[in-house]
């Protein structure tokens, strides 16, 4: 495609799901729904996209918008260190 090649139209569904599982699971049990808790759904997803990476074929790059996978699970996980500390 143009912007993904392989699996890496799986960067931003695992993105969008865990930011949007994370915060409903927790504010269950919180009772409402915390900026932190938008901030660990991102570090969440940029580990799950990190392990995934690490179980793909290593031959055939997967990319999104012409990064690899395995850079996207920094940068994911970046912003939502830099989301938790801008934050507080």
């Amino acid at each position: 495609m143009f912007i993904w090649r392989g699996y890496g139209f799986l960067v931003p569904l695992v993105s969008l799901f865990s930011v949007i599982l994370v915060p409903t699971l927790l504010g269950k049990f919180t009772g409402g729904t915390e900026n932190w808790m938008v901030s660990a759904g991102f570090v969440l997803a940029g580990f799950v996209i990190w392990f995934m990476t690490q179980k793909l074929t290593s031959r055939a790059y997967h990319t999104f918008f012409f990064l690899r996978m395995d850079y996207w699970a920094y940068v994911i996980g970046a912003l939502g260190l830099v989301s938790f500390f801008a934050a507080h």
